[in-house]
């Protein structure tokens, strides 16, 4: 058969015969056969500022498939007159692809690549980042004297990746994908909403669950909460203290919602004050300790500095905010927590933002820090990480979905925070837009990212893929307990799930969303 080909000059006929046969080559899908070679090509068709370091191609072990890993950094440019940096990243690319993207947020201060592993488990093309440095979650120590790696933690890396990854994708499979989903809780989830307010086109759908939403907010919260009980010889609350605590809460609060079964479903509703502690014997500096805690801190002039914690399942408080040892006088006189493992981990992170982001200063503590002096440095320097814009309408406007998820009882990061910016979402786009957009789901009783009283085993990219893939906006999330033998319904907020007044309790059957009891 003659050729319809167009006769092209000879100078240039080696290099479209060569890339004819590469786009020929690679034009269906990639087999367990042309996986080795489509991988090992990768090291040179990364995009700009792109260095692949390494790839191979993983052997299928149940429950992950087949699929080529790729490693290497993207080069960011230095600010405010530092070096260059470099983004560490990993992608995995399933031979059999379910032809969307999905990327793994990160915890913490980040310094490590999350997993890819649930992503490659449904055939996504699936990254992860590091966010630009190495360390451990709760390391600040790359933060000192770098506004650049700063800056790639607060928000650039994540989208350089993203991009990255997308190249990467394109390479392998002749395709860009269809749909990408970012997913992550606390620092994760962070990641998550600052793509959606800075970065609209990079993702579909983002699960933000227990976002660490304001660097500045949490930070601020963990001072007041930290300075809260050692502002007082006897006024820390151990492990003990905070089962008292949380008992009185339960018994004064559990059957608002018209059932009694050990959760607090609404704490807005809830109440607690010092008639209530005192009938557990704690003592007077005990009380009030919990109280402020409670309380959070408002300014003369009215302003909400410091949001108050939940009530309720204090006792998932002492890994992040209380501690498990108590506080020891220091030759200055003061109280502080001895460093170890009973340290409180919010003491620990707060002390890593104040030493390397804010002061950089490495013997700075948090009891240094004074709320009505240095707010102002606190907010200056951890702006750049707050992702607190409520205007997301380019993101709406390109048909993004965010699925948020909050439990009430998280210890480490205040609840009301994510219900304030959802409010907040709400009135910027209008109700009706806002509904199609976001939407709040929020777990009684459920701590930091897992873990709690309450059902936080959530299967919430499930709920994402309905609703990008099927139009299926989440009216409810099935939820579990870690042992899966309470199920309820996640409503969507300001719903809470009622007890119908019939049924086993442990099933979510037997409920129904409300806003009204």
């Amino acid at each position: 058969m003659r050729s319809l080909r167009r006769p092209v000059p000879t100078i240039c006929a080696g290099l479209t015969l060569a890339m004819t046969m590469t786009t020929m080559a690679y034009a269906a899908e990639p087999t367990p056969e042309t996986a080795p070679e489509r991988c090992a090509a990768l090291a040179t068709q990364a995009g700009a500022d792109t260095v692949v370091t390494a790839t191979r191609v993983v052997a299928e072990a149940a429950p992950l498939p087949e699929y080529c890993l790729v490693e290497g950094y993207v080069v960011t440019p230095g600010v405010d007159g530092g070096s260059d940096n470099q983004v560490g990243f990993r992608v995995g690319l399933p031979t059999k692809w379910n032809r969307d993207l999905y990327f793994q947020g990160v915890g913490g201060l980040a310094g490590s690549i999350g997993s890819l592993d649930l992503g490659l488990q449904r055939g996504y093309a699936s990254a992860s980042t590091d966010t630009g440095h190495t360390g451990g979650g709760a390391d600040g120590t790359w933060a000192y004297n770098n506004p650049t790696k700063r800056l790639d933690y607060a928000y650039r890396a994540t989208h350089v990746v993203t991009v990255a990854a997308k190249q990467l994708i394109s390479s392998f499979y002749q395709e860009r994908p269809r749909y990408s989903i970012l997913n992550g809780c606390s620092n994760g989830g962070r990641q998550g909403l600052m793509e959606a307010q800075r970065y609209p086109d990079d993702y579909d759908g983002v699960i933000s669950r227990d976002p660490a939403m304001s660097a500045t907010g949490i930070v601020t919260n963990w001072i007041y909460q930290i300075q809260a009980q050692l502002a007082e010889e006897g006024g820390w609350l151990s492990p003990d203290d905070l089962n008292k605590v949380a008992a009185v809460s339960l018994k004064y609060n559990d059957a608002r919602d018209g059932l009694t079964d050990g959760l607090i479903s609404d704490p807005e509703r809830a109440t607690l004050n010092g008639s209530m502690l005192a009938k557990t014997g704690l003592s007077a500096a005990k009380i009030r300790t919990a109280l402020a805690i409670h309380a959070g801190l408002t300014t003369a002039q009215h302003e909400q500095v410091v949001l108050g914690k939940p009530i309720g399942h204090q006792t998932g408080w002492p890994t992040y905010l209380t501690g498990s040892t108590a506080p020891v006088q220091g030759p200055d006189g003061t109280l502080d927590y001895p460093y170890g493992p009973g340290m409180p981990r919010a003491e620990m992170q707060t002390n890593e933002f104040l030493r390397y982001f804010i002061f950089d200063d490495p013997t700075y503590k948090v009891t240094q820090f004074d709320l009505s002096r240095d707010l102002g440095a606190l907010r200056e320097r951890l702006k750049p990480a707050d992702a607190t814009n409520p205007d997301l309408r380019p993101f709406a406007d390109r048909g993004g979905r965010l699925l948020l998820l909050q439990g009430w009882a998280d210890p480490a990061v205040d609840a009301r925070m994510l219900v304030d910016y959802y409010k907040s979402v709400t009135r910027t786009l209008g109700a009706a837009k806002s509904d199609q957009t976001a939407r709040l789901f929020m777990m009684a009783g459920t701590y930091h990212c897992a873990g709690g009283h309450g059902m936080g085993n959530v299967d919430s990219l499930t709920a994402m893929e309905k609703w990008l893939r099927d139009g299926q906006a989440p009216e409810t999330i099935l939820a579990a307990t870690a042992d899966g033998r309470r199920t309820r319904p996640l409503c969507q907020y300001p719903a809470q799930a009622i007890y119908v007044g019939h049924g086993n309790v442990d099933d979510a059957a037997s409920y129904r969303c409300s806003s009204s009891q």
